[in-house]
């Protein structure tokens, strides 16, 4: 009697130290690898072929079964994302074989980058904007509003704003004057006298909207720096797509502890190259491809597209079409159609300027230069508690049919875990810059399930958790207008209180379906919360617009994960997984592949 219990005893520690735990680890604030694997075996302890074997033996014939405590993997990674989707989960950004729609490039998931945002809203040093107060007014004052009157975008204006000298030599560009230290207008041949009050403010060069719906006069036009009227178009007009595509490589090791019975510890971490690039795509009219319009790498002006498919109307920005020059043809009186001269302005402030639209300190880098970097990984400690039980193994002969149920072994377990910031965080002077950790964020979750494990066949089993970020300061570009997407002009100190992660994990697993190779596989499913941002300055808090950032934080990752592992000696296996997306939101299609050496001691 006591040699069975003693045997019974030795199949729930041999099943304990080798149970697999579905891919149980942290989750990340990475929409690009917001679940990323440390082993190509997916349990706590890995899944060993020969641990495997001495469970089902001791399970069957009851033989003695030998203990480890020590488990250590290594393996090599490589992922890459050429496609994303939106943040409706509908609309597909990048392609596969370099075709992507004009708008809908890798880098336009979170909508296409906007310069004209740049020049939105108030300095949060100054309370000024790019607004005077009146026509009659030489300098900026804080009561200076917008209110589309292309007289109140004066030299003075401009320079009260207190954009980067760069930014603000594009905005004395749009608004009709010279690029120096002491902006004075554009000579303009059609000016009755260069005193005049008209030609001056605004410059006769000054760009405008002429519109045909009367929400303007041909007289006066509608300032190119009017909100109301650039919301009519955000996604093309001044705009950019960024074709672009991303790739991760290298190495992560796990080191898995059976500390007795029932508690395992595990220690995770890494070293990866990432690289985020811009590539060059083929513009396409309806049926041909072609290349015209885009002769360099990085990203294109999206204003006006000679070609464009034909599912991603318009070709050219409706309000590109309304671009006039204050003062042109005759005196003040701008003229009521389009002319080539003001489109032509635009052009060369904004469509042929992007690298000095994103050298947004004016420091004379290379904007345009790949994000390329190696880090380590943030480290992650996570302690599992669980707990075997063979019910076939207490049946009573009272029991119905007791000989017809399968052999079963139920484990139901917890986990609790935390990760350590060490990783590199984001360059947001570089706007293709990624965090190779949770940027900065400390994180803390847990998470429960069960594994049914069916002797003779397969072992299923489900798990749900969740993941909490700590909150983190930084010094980061801000919004300061809802209009404005992916460029902010200033910056501001926050509090980032990222939101949650919640995820659902289903295992199935295929133990020696060929002898010494087995094979598994999971499903999982992500939901990233919204973040929170609370500004530290309340002097300047009113001039910052944290919803822009807020409204679309939220994301949601699904993936696919296939491994197969191969027996090489007891202790010792070989492993590789797949990893696929499905269906993301707001989030990027990073597929994966890792291989794995894993050891038992």
């Amino acid at each position: 009697m006591i040699q069975k219990y003693i045997n019974q005893l030795c199949v729930l520690t041999a099943f304990l130290a080798c149970t697999t735990i579905i891919e149980a680890g942290l989750t990340t604030l990475k929409h690009f690898d917001p679940s990323p694997k440390y082993s190509a075996n997916d349990s706590m302890m890995p899944p060993n072929s020969h641990f495997l074997d001495l469970t089902q033996a001791a399970i069957k014939h009851e033989v003695p079964c030998k203990r480890r405590i020590l488990g250590l993997n290594f393996s090599g990674f490589i992922q890459k994302a050429v496609r994303a989707r939106g943040y409706s989960g509908a609309d597909e950004y990048g392609s596969v074989n370099g075709l992507a729609p004009n708008a809908f490039e890798l880098g336009d998931f979170r909508g296409t980058l906007y310069p004209m945002g740049l020049f939105l809203g108030r300095n949060p040093k100054n309370g000024n904007s790019i607004w005077a107060d009146s026509t009659t007014s030489v300098s900026l004052t804080a009561d200076g509003k917008d209110n589309g009157d292309p007289a109140n975008i004066t030299a003075a204006s401009i320079t009260a704003f207190g954009l980067p000298k760069c930014l603000s030599n594009i905005a004395y560009q749009l608004a009709g004057y010279d690029t120096d230290n002491s902006p004075t207008p554009f000579s303009n041949p059609n000016c009755p006298t260069v005193n005049d009050f008209s030609c001056r403010y605004p410059s006769p060069n000054g760009l405008v909207f002429i519109l045909s719906d009367g929400q303007s006069t041909p007289t006066t036009g509608i300032s190119i720096f009017h909100a109301a009227q650039l919301a009519r178009d955000t996604n093309y007009f001044g705009a950019f797509s960024l074709p672009i595509e991303y790739t991760q490589a290298g190495f992560r090791w796990e080191i898995n502890i059976d500390c007795c019975d029932y508690v395992g510890l595990t220690i995770q971490s890494g070293f990866s190259h990432m690289k985020q690039y811009y590539i060059n795509t083929l513009r396409t009219t309806a049926t041909t491809p072609s290349t015209a319009g885009q002769t360099h790498l990085g990203p294109y002006s999206l204003t006006d597209l000679a070609y464009l498919p034909a599912v991603t109307p318009p070709g050219v920005s409706n309000l590109f079409n309304t671009l006039n020059i204050s003062g042109y043809p005759t005196g003040s009186t701008p003229s009521p159609t389009p002319v080539p001269q003001a489109q032509a302005i635009f052009d060369t402030a904004i469509s042929t300027n992007i690298a000095a639209i994103l050298n947004r300190h004016c420091l004379g880098s290379d904007p345009l230069c790949a994000f390329e970097n190696y880090s380590v990984d943030d480290v992650n400690v996570i302690l599992s508690l669980k707990n075997v039980y063979a019910p076939f193994r207490y049946r009573h002969d009272d029991d119905d049919d007791t000989g017809s149920w399968p052999d079963m072994i139920f484990t139901p377990y917890v986990w609790v875990g935390g990760s350590f910031p060490v990783a590199k965080k984001i360059n947001y002077d570089n706007i293709l810059s990624l965090p190779f950790g949770n940027n900065g964020h400390a994180s803390v979750g847990g998470a429960a399930g069960m594994t049914f494990d069916f002797a003779e066949s397969v072992e299923v089993g489900f798990e749900g958790g969740t993941t909490y970020f700590l909150p983190h300061c930084e010094l980061r570009p801000f919004p300061t207008h809802k209009l404005q997407r992916l460029l902010y002009p200033f910056e501001a100190s926050v509090k980032t209180q990222p939101g949650m992660n919640w995820h659902f994990r289903a295992l199935l697993n295929a133990y020696q379906f060929l002898k010494h190779i087995n094979f598994w596989m999971t499903y999982e499913l992500i939901e990233h919360r919204k973040d929170c941002f609370t500004l530290r300055d309340s002097a300047t808090s009113e001039y910052f617009v944290p919803q822009v950032l807020t409204c679309r934080s939220d994301w949601r990752a699904q993936f696919f994960n296939a491994g197969l592992s191969f027996d090489i000696q007891p202790g010792m296996q070989a492993s590789l997984v797949w990893q696929q997306p499905i269906s993301p939101r707001n989030a990027y299609y990073p597929v994966s592949i890792m291989g794995s050496i894993n050891f038992m001691f």
